[in-house]
């Protein structure tokens, strides 16, 4: 029995594929708290979903994700993708701006996201660029 291969497991959502007509990626935080996002629509829109509700059990808790995003190597008619990420408003980077991604095949972005205040507000940082 491997108990950090079964932590993992619980925490670690399904890979998400944004796509041409579905490029939304909805992270589900009140299941997983890492979200592979494979990058396949010229814009894909993150979507923070299940927070806890005023009253609820969790009201109080500090709430936090990090978000893969993974650039394909390539498309299917051999291009390159390049993809746009567009983040919920309710996001604070640094400085005010959002970080520049690297958008190159085969590249992996690591974006950490933390909430105090059941997502009103999400402070957005950069785990790590160009993996």
């Amino acid at each position: 029995y491997n108990q950090s291969a079964s932590w993992l497991a619980e925490k670690l959502s399904p890979a998400i594929t944004t796509a041409v007509g579905t490029a939304t990626a909805t992270l589900y935080l009140n299941k997983f708290s890492v979200f592979p996002v494979n990058l396949g629509a010229p814009y894909s829109t993150i979507v923070f979903s299940g927070l806890p509700t005023a009253n609820g059990p969790l009201s109080g808790v500090g709430i936090s994700c990090t978000v893969l995003l993974y650039w394909p190597v390539t498309t299917t008619a051999g291009a390159a993708v390049n993809s746009t990420v567009v983040w919920p408003s309710s996001v604070k980077w640094p400085d005010g701006t959002a970080p520049t991604l690297t958008n190159k095949q085969g590249a992996t972005d690591i974006i950490s996201f933390l909430t105090t205040d059941r997502g009103i507000t999400w402070y957005g940082f950069v785990g790590g660029q160009n993996f």
